[in-house]
């Protein structure tokens, strides 16, 4: 049986191997096999013959509410952050919108490649989603049958704002007062696949890991500690790790703003870059703000849904 494509409309449902389900995710694009053409020239020089090379294997590419992310997801994004290469089977079932499962995508040994936690505003009215990308050693895929749970589904209708949210880092409570924005923060682990010569599909390896840098939008009134950072990090030099690098945190906040449902900590981060925004409205009307640019070093999560 050919593959399945996504048809319009319908649910994914995400289960790992031994950990069960991850929620139901707002949107996938399952991978899928492809093949490079090979063309083998004949000895004259005026055919080509053409073939097909080893099969290749497309990530998946996935998003989710931060509501949505079940534990076994939770944890597989932990470990990822955390440097740890943990693979995982699993299968994804497509169900209809009346949450009957039509067919069924298994793959085994994935690694998670690609994580992005979502931007914040505070002058946005639109929801955010976790995007993550995973890549499997091998996929297969069937028809299924079967429903879909009730609290899944609920839990897959709750969104997250991009206003809520609240932006920290040690020492600079007053500096963190008014942020506005931070944009959107990713986990990259690129692979490679180890060709084995007389084998028709490969092992996926693990190779570089690296965490995006952070970028701060704030009022030009909260400065003070940003410049003082300025001054000592980039204009003196103090940039030891225990001296002039913080640790700062992003927190995903329910919507009446009481509680935290993701915290993204951020270790070792150093300022890079300082300036003033630009001012994006006519006749100058924007509040003045500053941009700050940090790298980051590592990250963990901690989850509160």
């Amino acid at each position: 049986m050919g593959d399945i494509r996504s048809a319009t409309g319908g649910k994914f449902l995400l289960k790992l191997d031994k950990a069960g389900s991850c929620g139901i995710l707002k949107s996938c694009q399952p991978g899928m096999y492809k093949s490079a053409v090979v063309e083998i020239p004949d000895a004259t020089g005026h055919f080509v013959k053409k073939t097909i090379g080893a099969p290749q294997l497309d990530p998946f590419q996935c998003e989710i509410g931060i509501h949505s992310a079940g534990k076994p997801l939770q944890n597989w994004f932990n470990d990822a952050v955390n440097l740890k290469t943990s693979r995982s089977g699993g299968a994804l079932l497509r169900a209809d919108f009346d949450n009957k499962i039509k067919s069924e995508i298994t793959f085994t040994e994935a690694l998670p490649t690609e994580i992005t936690v979502p931007a914040c505003d505070g002058a946005s009215k639109n929801s955010g989603l976790i995007k993550f990308n995973f890549a499997p050693e091998s996929v297969k895929t069937q028809m299924a049958s079967g429903d879909l749970e009730k609290g899944e589904v609920a839990a897959a209708q709750k969104q997250w704002m991009e206003q809520n949210f609240r932006m920290g880092v040690d020492g600079m409570a007053e500096g963190c007062k008014r942020v506005t924005k931070v944009d959107a923060l990713t986990f990259k682990m690129e692979v490679t696949w180890d060709q084995v010569g007389h084998r028709r599909t490969f092992d996926i390896v693990p190779s570089k890991m690296t965490f995006s840098n952070l970028k701060v939008t704030f009022s030009e009134v909260d400065a003070a500690d940003w410049l003082k950072w300025y001054d000592d990090f980039i204009i003196a030099g103090k940039t030891a790790e225990d001296v002039g690098e913080k640790t700062a945190s992003l927190e995903y906040l329910s919507p009446d703003l009481q509680k935290s449902l993701l915290t993204v900590n951020l270790h070792n981060c150093g300022l890079f870059s300082l300036s003033m925004a630009k001012d994006d409205k006519e006749g100058g009307k924007s509040v003045r703000s500053m941009v700050a640019e940090c790298y980051t070093e590592g990250w963990t999560f901690n989850w509160g849904v």
